[in-house]
This record gives structure tokens, C-alpha cells and sequence, in this order.
């Protein structure tokens, strides 16, 4: 299969390699938003920890294709 771009898929071992980078990435970033979160407005604030609870949850997604995948 190839993208619109004409470059080549990836493996499924790249794909599973990439969830998994993506997920620790993540969660990396996902530290950082929330010690951002206090150098913010309440507002603002509580909208990083909105986002990073979608960050979580697509997180978890990621994770549960790697079970799934027994990575």
C-alpha cells in the first residue's frame, strides 16, 4: 500500500514501533503540559488538564494496540 504521496507504508513492525515511540512520547509530553499548567491562568489551566486527559486517553488507545499486538 502506498500514500497519496507515493511513499511506501510502513512494515506492521514499524507500525507497532511507532505506536509504541508515540506512546511514551506522550506521556513525556503530557508531564510537561501539566507542569506548564502552573505558570498559567486558572482558565488556561484547566484546559491543559483537559488536554492532557485526551492525551491520556489516546495514550491508552495506543497502549491497547500494543497488547493487542503483544509488543
Amino acid at each position: 500500500m502506498q500514500h497519496e504521496n507515493n511513499e511506501k507504508s510502513l512494515s506492521r513492525e514499524e507500525a507497532l514501533a511507532l505506536v509504541e515511540y508515540m506512546e511514551h512520547h506522550n506521556a513525556h509530553h503530557a508531564e510537561e503540559l501539566l507542569e506548564a499548567a502552573a505558570a498559567l491562568t486558572k482558565d488556561e489551566s484547566e484546559l491543559i488538564t483537559q488536554s492532557v486527559s485526551l492525551l491520556e486517553q489516546s495514550s491508552e488507545k495506543l497502549r491497547l494496540i500494543l497488547r493487542k499486538a503483544e509488543v
